[in-house]
């Protein structure tokens, strides 16, 4: 009977990143399911409208838009869905050579224990013969020590190697996450949050506030920043069941969690939180104006509540 896999961290995160995957192209596959139905009725009320056998339904003008849109939608979820059947795939494999390595692992230490301590009177006389003292590594080079040296060399790969699998493990959604900035398409709707936002962080005649000052901007090369950081957005046990598409709306498609900043101020904000980078500020003597830091708690409160409710309309249960 074959040795079991030894229950390690690493085998956990494995078997827990197999399962985030699986739900996620369980998911995707639903989403692209609906969407070609959704595709093949849009299809059918163009050649209805084309025919005009239904009074009062939509004019082929609307049915084509509409199979339009249809089938725009279902390219995006089309490749959401391969994505996520590649993330399955590659977390399947992972977890069946996490498990392959811990096994090997497990004998290479158990091999090099017995080449330093050798059971039975007969193998430690060999030893001493050789020069060895048991339990005492030998040194490079020595003859008698050729196969402990060998197995230290494998275990040190089988370790690399199994370090390597375990960090692949969530590769593809760091990935996502760093290529989750806004860019020029979130300054819009970080324009537009802004000015729902409260007087000290409104834009002034179109003008972002800087919220180091309290005034307006002096650049219009400023930048779109997260409220909260997409690396918290990421780390909610939540994210990783989503769908490659799903994910890349929770990253860029929440505008309550866009606002307008300087580059000087974004570097300076970085991963931290909104009342960690008050804090920060302050404890640094360099204090964001007491008006803007209150504005500031208040429209990260929103952005929080957005986020969730996003999560909430992917993950209903």
């Amino acid at each position: 009977m074959p040795d079991p896999t030894p229950a390690t961290p690493r085998t956990a995160s494995a078997d827990l990143r197999v399962a985030e995957t699986r739900a996620a192209l369980s998911a995707a596959a639903r989403e692209t399911a609906l969407a070609r139905a959704e595709l093949a009725a849009a299809t059918g009320e163009v050649r209805t409208a084309q025919a005009g056998r239904r009074p009062g339904g939509p004019t082929l003008k609307q049915a084509e838009t509409a199979l339009r849109k249809w089938e725009n939608r279902l390219k995006g979820l089309s490749a959401s869905e391969d994505q996520a059947q590649a993330e399955a795939a590659a977390a399947a494999r992972a977890q069946a050579e996490i498990a392959r390595l811990e096994k090997e692992i497990v004998r290479l230490e158990r091999e090099i224990i017995a080449e330093l301590h050798p059971p039975g009177e007969g193998a430690r006389a060999n030893l001493n013969r050789a020069s060895r003292i048991p339990g005492v590594t030998p040194p490079s080079g020595q003859p008698s020590g050729a196969k402990y040296t060998s197995l230290e060399a494998e275990l040190k790969s089988a370790w690399k190697k199994l370090a390597d699998e375990v960090s692949g493990l969530d590769r593809t959604l760091r990935a996502q996450v760093e290529a989750g900035a806004p860019g020029q398409a979130g300054r819009a709707p970080a324009l537009g949050n802004a000015n729902r936002l409260e007087p000290a962080l409104r834009p002034v005649n179109g003008t972002p506030v800087d919220v180091t000052t309290g005034s307006p901007m002096t650049t219009a090369a400023w930048e779109t920043d997260h409220l909260m950081p997409r690396s918290e957005i990421a780390a909610d046990p939540r994210f990783p069941r989503l769908t490659p598409l799903q994910r890349k709306a929770m990253l860029r498609g929440v505008p309550e969690n866009y606002l307008p900043m300087t580059e000087q101020a974004n570097l300076d904000k970085s991963n931290w939180t909104v009342a960690e980078w008050i804090i920060r500020r302050q404890a640094t003597k360099r204090p964001l104006p007491k008006d803007v830091a209150e504005a500031l708690l208040k429209a990260d409160r929103l952005a929080r509540a957005a986020v969730e409710a996003k999560f909430k309309e992917f993950l209903p249960d």
